[in-house]
């Protein structure tokens, strides 16, 4: 409804003293001269001047009118008409005394009354943001202004795209998701001070959003690869919206628009976005759901190219295989020769799957790691045999010698090896998963399960020695799983889980310092060595083994560490616990526990005769003095083991070397519910038989025997305190490990420094450490 706003403008002068409006009218006097300015309304401001010819340097007095009606508290010149005013002239008065010393009195009036104003209301919503984004759930309210003023009450009525909804009759009203996309409205009805009826309609808002319709999207969130173009969409148009780019949580500085070229340092980093909308009132974050890449590949072809393209820390990630498979890999049965096999030579390249990838490499395989610093990281192997029948003939870049092939071939320095799992090997070609050439290797967390023991020239791991100084050595296997090592057959002589340095000759001298610790063997069942250890100055610390056939092993070397193991065969199983050539060696700690072997060549501790006389230890024996090759073992406990103690009598090597054993704090204690028919503490029958005996030298302090037989009746004897089985007095741990107390306390081995590690503790994707 449209009104007409009645407005007057005055300026009146007054020139005659006509009608009486002069009290002391003079002809001689020059009259002053009055004018009102301004518009006649209500709200407008009126202003008197006066002038006189005579001067005027006095106080002029005003009294202001409407109609009648002398407007109180007004003295001024200036007036500011309101709604009383409606309907009446007004005049002003003004009395001074000018220079002339004349009194004037002078009166102006209006032509007209103050006019009736009227005006249309107005009507307008508030809760809407600034951006004008409103969403369902926001409450809006009408506001209604009326210069005119309201009387009585207003009623509402709310539309959506002009649509009254239905309810919706109060001042204020809150979206719900039926108003989603459509535009909100409102009318006021009322009556104003002036008995009009009022109908304002207010301006239509923007459409309603849903809240959850705003998302963002990232243009790709797996098999991101270097080099890149992403791009981050948010649903709703929003011309305030900011963008970040992270990675892996990080700003990456002047990564601000919707577009983002992925770049070499965001390399094994995870990308995320974040969008700020609403004026800086809300945000959302879209992450990639994996890290990025060099290459992505997706079959055998793909990653044989991208290996041979790779430049220098690349990282290939295998994707699920797509248009190909990851079977025989670089296989030709044409072909032959020392580069046959997947070659990865260029220095720092990782291997890795994506994060959801289910590729298995299978089949013929060889991984042949020739650069420094290449990583192996959460492929898995399954079902896997060597290129070509015979070994070792130098037919691919993974024959080793002249009998055995690797799987992966680690000849570069600082490969690393983790998170892996290689299982089931098939075929009937012996070959080793990993062998481990070079310097400071890692091999760790990987499983290794499901080869058959009865291959010869077969295992989990092998590790080379050279017989020069700061070649081949200083690699650490740790944090591993060995299981399912079995077979159905007889076990090979020749398999083994283990096997540090390969030969008996010169390079069993070299100084390996290899560490073999925290690993967990359970169910490897090979024949006698678990463990086959060829060379010197290696660590074999904390691993667990149970239930599991085969001895750690010292055959060939010196100066060898083995401590704070756990080997406990399981019951009925018949294995041995550690054996040694008695070459310098130190067996501290150890605990060995339910070993039901009877025989001549195995033994809770078992010191090795037959191997004395190949040609490294024959080195080693000549280079160094008996009081230097002392083998030192202490602090063991060997609990309800068949033979406790035992030693070879097969070469007769101990008649020219006697061995030179210092044995102390040891505790061997036997149970009468073990299961054994008889427990021997030092058997040496045969070795002495043969006329052996330990070197003069040998010191034995404070070890103490609990068994059926101290001796099985040899002259050896390594006890200073002995008696029956159950006689120990001993405490069982909550991992059901024995220790000592009473008369044993601080004999044999401190449990509180061994830990029975279990499967979910290694392996893949582990992270358990080991911690005093």
């Amino acid at each position: 409804m449209n009104k007409k706003i009645i407005a007057l403008s005055v300026t009146a002068l007054l020139t005659t003293g006509c009608n009486g409006v002069y009290d002391n009218f003079d002809p001689a006097n020059a009259h002053g001269t009055i004018e009102l300015n301004g518009n006649v309304e209500v709200g407008s401001n009126l202003t008197v001047d006066v002038a006189d010819i005579d001067g005027l340097s006095g106080t002029v007095n005003y009294t202001w009118w409407a109609g009648e009606t002398q407007i109180s508290g007004v003295s001024g010149n200036s007036y500011t008409l309101t709604a009383d005013e409606v309907g009446s002239y007004i005049s002003v008065k003004a009395e001074y005394t000018d220079d002339a010393g004349q009194a004037e009195s002078l009166l102006i009036k209006t032509t007209d009354p103050v006019p009736e104003m009227v005006s249309d209301g107005v009507i307008t919503i508030s809760g809407i943001p600034d951006d004008g984004v409103i969403l369902f759930g926001a409450e809006l309210t009408a506001d209604v202004t009326d210069a005119d003023g309201v009387d009585g009450s207003i009623s509402y009525q709310w539309y959506a795209d002009d649509a009254a909804i239905t309810g919706a009759t109060a001042a204020s009203y809150t979206t719900t998701i039926n108003e989603v996309g459509k535009q909100i409205s409102v009318q006021a009805t009322y009556t104003d001070s002036f008995g009009l009826v009022e109908m304002p309609v207010s301006n239509k808002t923007n459409p309603i959003i849903d809240p959850t319709s705003y998302s963002l999207t990232l243009s790709q969130t797996s098999d991101i690869t270097v080099g890149m173009d992403l791009t981050a969409t948010l649903s709703v148009n929003d011309a305030t919206a900011t963008y970040q780019w992270y990675a892996d949580d990080v700003a990456i500085t002047g990564a601000t628009s919707a577009n983002y070229t992925v770049a070499a340092t965001d390399l094994e980093k995870t990308l995320s976005v974040t969008v700020t909308y609403q004026n800086g009132s809300k945000d959302l974050t879209e992450t990639a759901t994996d890290v990025v890449y060099s290459a992505v590949v997706k079959n055998a072809a793909e990653l044989i190219s991208a290996v041979q393209n790779a430049a220098e820390n690349d990282v290939i990630a295998l994707g699920s295989a797509i248009g190909g498979t990851y079977t025989d890999i670089a296989f030709d049965a044409n072909t032959t020769g020392s580069d046959v096999g997947l070659v990865v030579s260029t220095n720092g390249v990782k291997l890795t799957r994506t994060k959801d990838s289910d590729a298995v490499i299978k089949g013929k395989t060889c991984f042949a790691l020739t650069g420094d610093n290449v990583v192996i990281d959460g492929l898995v192997f399954e079902e896997n045999e060597a290129f070509f029948a015979g070994g070792g003939s130098g037919d691919t870049a993974c024959d080793s010698s002249s009998s055995t092939d690797a799987m992966l071939k680690m000849d570069g320095n600082g490969v690393v090896v983790r998170n892996t799992t290689f299982k089931d090997h098939v075929g009937d070609q012996g070959f080793f998963w990993i062998e481990i050439k070079g310097l400071n290797s890692i091999v760790e967390r990987n499983l290794f399960s499901g080869t058959d023991a009865s291959i010869n020239k077969s295992g989990a791991i092998s590790i080379w020695h050279n017989e020069t100084d700061g070649d081949q050595e200083g690699h650490t296997v740790q944090y591993n799983h060995f299981t399912n090592f079995t077979t159905d057959g007889s076990a090979a002589s020749e398999a083994f889980a283990m096997q540090v340095g390969r030969t008996t000759g010169e390079g069993s001298t070299h100084l390996g310092k290899n560490t073999i610790q925290y690993n967990l063997f359970d169910t490897v069942q090979v024949k006698e060595r678990l463990f086959r250890v060829q060379g010197s100055q290696n660590t074999i610390k904390g691993n667990t083994i149970v239930n599991s056939v085969g001895m750690i092993s010292l055959e060939d070397g010196a100066f060898n560490t083995v401590s704070d193991n756990i080997i406990i065969a399981g019951s009925g199983l018949k294995t041995g616990g550690i054996g040694l050539s008695a070459l310098g060696h130190t067996i501290s700690n150890n605990y060995i526990a339910e070993d039901a072997y009877t025989g001549g060549d195995r033994g809770g501790i078992y010191i090795h005769d037959d191997m004395l006389g190949n040609s490294g230890n024959k080195l080693t024996i000549a280079n160094y003095t008996d009081a230097e090759l002392a083998v030192t073992i202490n602090n063991n406990t060997i609990l309800n083991v068949a033979q406790a103690f035992g030693f070879d009598d097969k070469d007769s090597g101990c008649l020219t070397f006697p061995p030179y054993l210092n044995t102390s704090n040891n505790l061997i204690a036997a149970t009468s519910d073990s299961g054994l028919s008889k427990t021997v503490g030092t058997e040496s029958n045969d070795f002495t038989g043969i006329g052996c005996s330990l070197n003069s030298n040998s010191v034995k302090t404070n070890n103490h025997v609990f068994v059926s037989d101290v001796t099985d009746g040899g002259s050896v004897d390594i006890s200073t305190v002995s008696g029956d089985v159950d006689g120990a007095e001993t405490t069982t741990n909550a991992d059901g490990l024995v220790s000592g107390t009473g008369a044993q306390a601080g004999v044999g081995a401190d449990v509180s420094k061994l830990y029975k590690i279990s499967a979910d503790e290694v392996g893949p994707g582990s992270t358990w450490t080991w911690s005093l």
